[in-house]
């Protein structure tokens, strides 16, 4: 039996998806107090 592959869809940007990864950051910063900095400059901007 064959399947149609799903189709794939391109990236877009919107606000929601870069406030999304904005909260994400911050949650990545607030996880570890002592090494908010260095976490900072590893995170894509």
């Amino acid at each position: 039996m064959r399947f149609k592959r799903t189709p794939t869809f391109a990236f877009t940007d919107t606000p929601r998806k870069r406030a999304a990864l904005r909260r994400k950051q911050q949650r990545e910063r607030d996880a570890l107090p002592l090494f908010a900095a260095q976490v900072a400059e590893e995170q894509p901007s």
